[in-house]
């Protein structure tokens, strides 16, 4: 490292300068351990303060040294080996020493002891910074210059004469802890007090010792370099030891910056959004005015204003709305730029509500605009609306005059026709006036709309006064139509009153006579009901109708006897509408009076027949429930018997209480007898119950099958209970036999071969008769379980408990106690087997022993290789059983090798000479033991298949008895369903009643046969594995299944007999009554198609009176028909035949019928004979009516077509009056379809004209003239106006379309420029990526736009031919020139905004978040160590530059960063990749909890921060008052702030 220039050597200055700095330098390191020196050239001489400081610096011991001893002077070869080693350790560091040795510490050449010094200094304080001195002193002083540029009258260009006043100093602590002293308060001529202000506060605040003194910089020409040098050092390293702070500090001011930046933006967004709103507010308004002079010259001014507004105040505010836009836009780049929450303007003052706001006044200055064409265009109609005015009211003018004189004029009336035909054509005026209306009320409209458009304007009072005399004519004529109408109304009401009176009497009279016939028709049919009921309950319809027909009678006849007075009062002779008379009347009434006498007689013989039969009914009914309820009441008494515990007991009381169904037949026979009762009364059926004898009977026949299965069921149980009492006593027997000798197994002759014989035959006894015990324990449980299962499927009491001493839990009492018992006698076994075995492993010889266990092996070796026969589960589980044991005695065994083992380390341990066949045998029989062990797994893998062979077979055994058990329970509850026989009581529900027999059939065959395949199955499954004793667990063998499925068969087959039989009686009887049932409907058949075809005759009462007698011949047919019924239906009674589903005829009814029938052939024939009287005397009347009737009629309607024609020349002039000029195609073809529409009328009127001409002549001929001549005139000059009309509508079609053909084209022409703009603006509206190609895009937009003139002048070229065709209004489209040029403009305006705020962005990015100021500083940093100019760093230079900025990096470090930035690989960093690095350094994020961070660090970690803390971040003192007043208060900490708050309300969340 280089050496600074000093100053002269004749100048020893700055020697002491040096010396007293390099002195307080070392004794600031010193005073770690409390010491220090006073003079750095002779204090150091002995080495051990110089090696005591290097281990304090260093913090490493640099070995075992000499230490001085008080008031001894210390030799000078041991303060060179001091020395030495103190040299030899600075070498070791790498610390280059020249013209430094022993001698000069020793001799105090205090010229080299400083050098000595200022390079230990620049390796410990200085080094750090740069590897050479040179770069460390650019390094510092760059450093220096960053932290105290912008100070006033601060330059740090050295480090001597820069630091001269003071000043650089304290801007040095200033510009880190502002808070430590008021710069601005200095005074550059005060050096002494600037320089001692700042040592103090280094000294006091910082903690740096004052390496220097105020006179070691202003009592000297020029300062030393290397004191200011390494008094800077310590700033540099305190500061950048607090460099967090620093960082959090400059953090912290930049939100600060942020902040202020932005609520700045948002203020001016605000202010100008707000003034243009409120413009906004009121020019929209102003627009919507629609207040009018109504002169031509205030809608000029209108219209003045209007174009003065698009040309000037419009374009100004349209600039203003793009402004805000921009600032809008900046706002949200600068936020998302720095990862900011959106800016969300007050509500009503956003981006969007300032673009509705401008929309609604376009759309409020379009309406106003339209508005105004639409004003001028209303004083272009006002003419044209007068002269459809004028000609209108000519027109009702005319047609009130003429319709005044009509109603005016008195009518005489002669006749009802006439009166009528008066009445009608003055009736039709209503219609007409009605019509006239129509043209009235177009009168008034035309009239308001001419009012309206000429307000203020003479002209409208003279049209309302106008109109006013027209509706008062035109109202004053329903007046004079109603005095008419009631004039012709008046004489029509007298012949109105006889005509009435001839119609009412006809009607009366003709009604009369048809319902008299009908109710005594009605009266001799003779139908009171089916049953008691009904017949009773028709007394009172019979009372009623009788009452009702009786009343009817009178009544109607007293009308038509007041009619017929009345009639005669007028004098009325003639009645075209009736030929019947008084007399007439007179015979109907008596006819009805006796028809009711004769049907009342019928009706009281039928209810005395109705209720004897039902009383029949009843006795039948309350028998047959009697019958039910006696089974019912003997089922519950067989039911109550289960009850009883005693199967035997219960057999025997349920066999009592059925007696063998004697009971139930003797109650039966009583209940034949009432039915036999029921077949002679004729009783059909039985609505009181649906039960017959046969069902009664097949109940009677179930109870009985119940019975004996219940019977079957009991004795099935006490077998198994019998079962169970016999096993158990067995087993306990045994039990209390064996248990008293179990104390016999353990005894011996204290030998060890008898306590091994009573462990054997203890095991055979383990593995025998104990374990068949078990299993026979086992299957009593079993079957104790069984008998419960039976129980509760049989309904029987819930619990057995067998014979006292026999139940379960007596049984495993007593197994328990043999267990238990069992236990201790095992344990004595091997207790005294144990003990006899440790006897002989004492006594017995090795070979002995072991020839026993050989035996004791090869025994075992031999049972567990033979092959054991299993024949049942009994034996499979046995030799189980055995093979437990025998492995138990293997393990058993264990003890004993274990013995021979332990004899054989005793041999061994003698040194025995054959030690070697002892070892050698042991391990034989190991060997032989260890085999046991797989032996025994192979026979207990066989054993375990035979035992699942004999489990197998054991399951068949189980299976085939469930399965037997389940099929003899089937078959016993199918025999109840075999044994039903009935099958209905008609032909249909036999019938119907073979399905369900085959079903029946079908369903107990099949599962008779599935339940028979089960055991098939099992059956065949035991035979194949040969199964012993296969039947053991069941009582139903294979040949009780063989029976149970024989009877089950012959019980199907005599049911199908018994079927077949109820099925041919019921055909028999189903045939007969079919056979009545034929005859039946055909006579009545015959009786309806004769009445049918009575009431169906047509023409003269003469010739129905000959075919009526053609048709009845007296009766003869119905006669013979009705003898061949009753024939019948005494063979159907002689058969037990009472009821018949195919009719609900009879023999007597059917009697009853004809009886009814001849009584209308009678009356028929006799009204006939009336009605051809009253015919001759109609024919006489109708002759005189008809030719006068035929003139009023041709005069009726001449009149109508007439008026009709009238109303259609008014309705043409209206037409023709209209004015043909419009403003629009639609309007055009609208009035031509309007005209033709009339065309077609027209030609139906044409019609009409010529059928008036031919009435006319009618009329003439009959003798009437009429004024056809003038209607003739008046059809041709209306034709000859519709020519005129039809010419003149043509040529208006022809110019509007042309015109339309101009408005398509400017639609067309001006929508495609709008989807031209359109796409220009979609094109950049969501711009996304790079800005530069954003830019570019924009850029693009622009040069479209403006190439796009031509299109524009497209737009005005097609306004300008509207203009020559005085077109003001386009129905195709909304679009107008002003509006297209107006959003050009602005589109133009807006494209030229963003692109220059894109423009400014690309410029940030580039630079990131690097501001202008700090360029400037990054680019002098690359200047200032660029040595040479060369555009370029090289690493030693650049770590220097990063030193300077308080970064600290190694070699390795630094060459990692150097190969990152260097993209070319040239070892260089050019000042873009410099910037790139920096960039990355200095940006702080400022995210949420950075920040939040950042306010921790300067607190100190508190949770809340002080005004002290702020101005000790660094920050300028502007930043720490706007923190200061903007932070809230910390709760409960005087002076403390919640920086928590303050950074929440700064991140407001999205």
């Amino acid at each position: 490292m280089s050496t600074p220039q000093k100053p002269g050597l004749a100048d020893k200055g700055w020697e002491k300068i040096q010396q007293k700095t390099f002195t307080k330098w070392m004794n600031s390191h010193l005073a770690k351990r409390g010491l220090k020196i006073e003079d750095v050239a002779t204090e150091l001489s002995d080495g051990v303060k110089l090696i005591q400081f290097f281990e304090i610096i260093s913090n490493e011991a640099l070995g075992k040294y000499e230490a001085a001893k008080p008031g001894v002077d210390m030799m000078r070869i041991k303060k060179a080996q001091n020395l030495n080693l103190v040299l030899k350790f600075v070498q070791s560091k790498g610390i280059r020493l020249l013209n430094i040795g022993v001698d000069d510490f020793l001799d105090s050449n205090l010229k080299i002891i400083l050098g000595f010094i200022w390079t230990i200094i620049c390796k410990y304080s200085i080094d750090d910074i740069s590897e050479e001195e040179l770069t460390a002193k650019d390094a510092l002083l760059l450093w220096c210059k960053k932290k105290t540029k912008g100070y006033k009258d601060v330059d740090v260009q050295n480090f001597h004469m820069s630091w001269k006043d003071g000043l650089a100093f304290c801007a040095l602590i200033h510009a880190h802890r502002p808070d430590l002293l008021d710069f601005d308060s200095l005074n550059k001529a005060d050096a002494a007090g600037n320089l001692q202000l700042a040592f103090d506060v280094a000294e006091k605040k910082l903690g740096l010792p004052s390496l220097l003194d105020v006179t070691d910089i202003v009592d000297t020409v020029k300062p030393d370099e290397r004191s200011v040098m390494t008094y800077v050092a310590q700033f540099y390293h305190l500061f950048s030891a607090n460099k967090q702070q620093e960082v959090a500090g400059r953090r912290v001011g930049k939100l600060v910056d942020l902040l202020e930046q932005i609520e700045k933006m948002k203020e001016e967004y605000n202010v100008a959004a707000g003034a243009f709103i409120e413009w906004a507010q009121k020019k929209a308004p102003a627009f919507a005015d629609r207040t009018t002079e109504n002169t031509s010259e205030d809608l000029s001014k209108k219209i003045g204003d209007m174009t003065e507004y698009r040309g000037g105040e419009k374009p100004e505010k349209q600039a203003e709305k793009v402004k805000i836009d921009g600032l809008f836009n900046a706002v949200a780049m600068k936020l998302r730029s720095n990862n900011r929450p959106p800016f969300v303007p007050a509500d009503g003052f956003g981006v969007k509500d300032v673009e509705n706001w401008w929309n609604k006044v376009g759309d409020e200055e379009k309406n106003r605009n339209d508005w105004l064409a639409k004003e001028f265009a209303r004083w272009q109609k006002i003419e044209q609306l007068l002269n459809r005015f004028e000609q209108k009211a000519k027109a009702l003018e005319a047609w009130n005059a003429s319709k005044k004189q009509y109603l005016e004029t008195v009518e005489s009336v002669d006749s009802l026709r006439d009166a009528q035909s008066k009445l009608k054509r003055a009736e039709a005026f209503g219609e007409e006036y009605s019509a006239s209306g129509k043209r009235v009320n177009e009168l008034k409209s035309l009239a308001a709309e001419l009012v309206t458009l000429l307000a203020g304007n003479p002209k409208a009072e003279v049209v309302s006064a106008r109109l006013a005399a027209i509706e008062g004519a035109w109202g004053g004529l329903p007046a004079l139509h109603d005095a008419k109408v009631k004039d012709l109304k008046e004489k029509l009401a007298l012949e109105e009153k006889k005509e009435q009176l001839r119609q009412n009497w006809a009607q009366l009279a003709d009604a009369y006579q048809l319902w008299s016939r009908g109710v005594v028709s009605a009266n001799n049919v003779h139908n009171f009901g089916n049953s008691i009921e009904d017949v009773e309950a028709f007394v009172a319809t019979l009372d009623s109708q009788d009452n009702e027909n009786k009343k009817h009678n009178d009544e109607k006849k007293a009308a038509l006897d007041a009619v017929w007075k009345e009639l005669q009062e007028l004098n009325v002779k003639d009645n075209r509408y009736s030929a019947l008379t008084d007399q007439d009347v007179a015979a109907f009434h008596a006819n009805v009076l006796a028809s009711v006498d004769s049907r009342r007689k019928a009706y009281e013989a039928e209810l005395a027949r109705q209720r004897a039969m039902e009383e029949a009914r009843k006795k039948f009914a309350a028998a047959a429930a009697d019958f039910v309820a006696h089974l019912q009441k003997r089922r519950e008494a067989v039911a109550a018997h289960n009850s009883e515990p005693d199967p035997v007991a219960a057999v025997q009381k349920v066999k009592e209480t059925f007696a063998d169904g004697a009971p139930d037949q003797q109650a039966l026979q009583g209940v034949v007898a009432l039915e036999q009762e029921l077949g002679k009364l004729g009783v059909k059926e039985n609505r009181h119950t649906t039960l017959t004898v046969p069902q009664l009977q097949q109940q009677s026949d179930k109870f009985g099958n119940h019975v004996r299965n219940v019977i079957a069921q009991l004795q099935d149980e006490q077998d198994l209970k019998d079962d169970f009492v016999a096993r158990a006593k067995a087993l306990l027997e045994w039990i209390n036999t064996t248990q008293p000798t179990l104390a016999e197994k353990k005894s011996g002759d204290n030998t060890l071969e008898g306590a091994r014989k009573a462990n054997v035959a203890w095991r055979a006894y383990k593995s025998g008769l104990a374990s068949e015990k078990g299993v026979e324990k086992s299957d009593l449980h079993a079957l104790y379980d069984n008998i419960l299962k039976v129980l509760a499927a049989n309904n029987r009491p819930a619990t057995y408990t067998p014979p006292a001493g026999h139940a379960l839990a007596d049984v495993d009492g007593a197994w328990d106690a043999l267990v238990a018992a069992e236990k201790l006698v095992e344990a004595d076994i091997k207790a005294e087997l144990s003990r006899q075995e440790k006897i002989a492993a004492l006594v017995r010889q090795f070979n002995a022993d072991a020839g026993d266990f050989e035996a004791l092996v090869q025994e075992a070796a031999s049972y567990l290789q033979t092959e054991e026969t299993v024949d049942s589960l009994n034996a499979a589980r046995l030799h189980s059983r055995l093979l437990q044991v025998k492995q138990e005695e293997v393990v058993a065994a264990k003890s004993q090798l274990e013995a021979l083992q332990a004899l054989q380390g005793q041999i061994a341990g003698l040194n025995y000479h054959d030690v070697a066949t002892v070892n050698a045998r042991v391990q034989a029989l190991a060997d032989s033991y260890a085999n046991l062990s797989t032996l025994a797994a192979a026979k207990g893998e066989k054993l375990k298949a035979a035992n699942a062979t004999e489990e197998a077979k054991e399951s068949l055994r189980r299976a085939y008895a469930t399965a037997a058990s389940a099929f003899s329970r089937f078959v016993r509850e199918a025999l109840d369903q075999a044994n039903d026989n009935n099958f209905g009581n008609s032909l249909a529900t036999v019938s119907a009643a073979k399905a369900d027999v085959d079903a029946l059939a079908s369903e107990l065959n099949g599962k008779a046969a599935a339940l028979r395949a089960d055991i098939d199955k099992v059956s065949a499954d035991i035979q194949s594995q040969n199964v012993a004793e296969p039947h053991k667990h069941s009582r139903v063998k294979p040949e009780d299944v063989e029976n149970l499925a024989k009877s089950l068969a012959d019980a199907l087959a005599k049911r199908e007999q018994a079927y077949q039989a109820s099925l041919e009686t019921q055909q028999r009887n189903d045939a007969k009554c079919s056979e009545f049932a034929k005859l039946a409907d055909a006579f009545v058949a015959h009786l309806q198609s004769e009445r049918e075809a009575i009431e169906k005759l047509e023409g003269a009462p003469e010739a129905k009176q000959a075919a009526i007698a053609d048709l009845h011949k007296d009766g003869a047919a119905a006669k013979e028909s009705l003898a061949a019924i009753s024939a019948l239906a005494a063979e159907m009674e002689s058969l037990g035949i009472f009821t018949n589903i195919h009719t609900s005829h009879s023999a007597t009814s059917l009697t009853g019928k004809n009886e009814q029938q001849e009584a209308f052939v009678k009356n028929t024939l006799q009204g006939l004979t009336e009605e051809k009287t009253r015919h001759e005397r109609a024919a006489q009347q109708k002759a005189e009516l008809e030719a006068r009737e035929k003139l009023e009629g041709l005069q009726i309607e001449y009149n109508l077509k007439a008026g009709q024609l009238a109303t259609f020349f008014e309705s043409a002039d209206d037409l023709h009056a209209e004015a043909t000029r419009v403003k629009s195609v639609a309007e055009a073809k609208k009035s031509q379809d309007e005209y033709n529409t009339f065309a077609g009328q027209f030609n139906d009127q044409k019609a009409v004209h010529d059928e008036l001409v031919a009435l006319a002549e009618q009329l003439k001929a009959a003798g009437v003239e009429v004024a056809v001549a003038d209607v003739t005139a008046r059809f041709q000059a209306t034709q000859a106006a519709s020519e005129e009309r039809k010419s003149a509508l043509t040529a208006e079609v022809a110019r509007q379309e042309a015109n339309d053909a101009l408005c398509k084209e400017f639609a067309t022409v001006a929508s495609d420029f709008q989807k031209w703009l359109q796409g220009v603006s979609a094109s950049v509206a969501d711009l996304a990526g790079e800005l530069e190609e954003q830019i570019k895009k924009l850029g693009s937009a622009l040069e479209t736009l403006h190439g796009g003139n031509d299109k524009l002048s497209g737009v005005q070229a097609h306004q300008q031919k509207l203009d020559a065709a005085q077109v003001t209004e386009n129905p195709h489209t909304d679009l107008q020139l002003a509006g297209l040029s107006s959003e050009y403009k602005e589109l133009v305006d807006s494209l030229r905004k963003r692109q220059d705020v894109l423009e400014k962005d690309l410029l940030a990015k580039k630079m990131g978040d690097v501001t202008p100021e700090q360029l400037a500083e990054f680019r002098d940093m690359f200047h200032h160590f660029d040595k040479g100019n060369k555009g370029f760093l090289v690493p030693l230079e650049f770590k220097g530059a990063l030193q300077s900025l308080g970064e600290d990096f190694n070699d390795a470090q630094l060459a990692a960063i150097v190969k990152e930035l260097d993209s070319d690989g040239d070892g260089k960093i050019s000042f873009d990749e410099f910037v790139s690095f920096l960039r990355k350094r200095v940006q702080d994020s400022d995210s949420q909890e950075q920040i939040l961070e950042s306010f921790k660090a300067l607190s100190g970690g508190k949770e809340f921060i002080t005004a002290e803390d702020l101005a000790r971040s660094g920050m300028p003192s502007e930043k720490v008052k706007y923190l200061s007043s903007s932070m809230p208060a910390y709760a409960g900490v005087e002076g403390g702030l919640d920086f928590k708050a303050w950074v929440e309300k700064a991140y407001p969340k999205n």
